[in-house]
């Protein structure tokens, strides 16, 4: 994976455009592929093939974070992407010096020492439920202080340059950091699973069938949960 040195920052405000309408035919195929992807883990997960469900939501979020990373340049080419993107985004957030930096920091820590993928997915699940409530507290703010959109940061955003009231600016920040977090939040989650949702996994010196990996209790609840983010995502960056 190769990662571009030559990108210019002009405020931390640019990082709002990772999800604006930078829109080429690369990106809008992977963007398709996300959502096809999506589609195909709506219909096992209704058929309660929960190991299939994981995978395609793994290449739902992979296909996801090309795309962005491709329609701003931050990638050269999505061949040689591994299949832990959310890495990718970390050395993103790092050049952007982005407060998203320190919720990544924050979602490894808590998810360090976890390995087996049910305690992971009640772990996230309960880290993105968490992020859901902020997010709604944000929504119902009449006013914010000390918040300034630079010139270039509001042209960046695709935002009028005047007659916008700081708290409508906030807001649309804030709500393009949530987007983030979500997609950084499922690409983590899901960084493990590209093989182990198909073939056997050995365990103990046992082979452990995906199907039985997989279809935890606390796995099928979680997947029920996040799968409408993934709707929610999409929505907010592509459709």
């Amino acid at each position: 994976m190769e990662i571009r040195d030559d990108i210019v920052v002009l405020d931390v405000n640019e990082i709002y455009g990772v999800t604006s309408a930078k829109r080429t035919d690369v990106s809008l195929a992977w963007f398709k592929s996300a959502r096809s992807n999506l589609y195909s883990a709506k219909v096992l997960l209704d058929s309660k093939q929960y190991s299939h469900t994981v995978f395609f939501l793994q290449q739902s979020i992979e296909c996801i974070i090309k795309a962005i990373l491709l329609e701003n340049s931050i990638i050269d080419n999505a061949k040689s992407f591994s299949h832990s993107p959310e890495k990718a985004l970390e050395l993103f957030y790092v050049k952007m010096n982005s407060d998203s930096l320190k919720f990544c920091l924050k979602v490894k820590e808590r998810m360090r020492d976890l390995r087996d993928f049910e305690s992971r997915m009640v772990t996230m699940v309960a880290l993105v439920n968490s992020q859901v409530k902020e997010y709604i507290e944000i929504e119902g703010l009449k006013e914010v202080d000390d918040f300034q959109v630079s010139r270039e940061g509001a042209l960046a955003m695709g935002l009028p340059e005047t007659v916008i009231p700081d708290v409508v600016v906030y807001k649309f920040v804030q709500r393009k950091h949530f987007v983030l977090n979500l997609i950084y939040c499922f690409a983590v989650l899901f960084n493990t699973t590209q093989q182990s949702s198909r073939y056997p996994t050995l365990v103990g010196g046992n082979l452990l069938l995906p199907a039985k990996q997989y279809g935890l209790p606390k796995i099928v609840e979680g997947l029920i949960t996040i799968v409408p983010w993934f709707d929610y995502i999409l929505r907010e960056i592509y459709e």
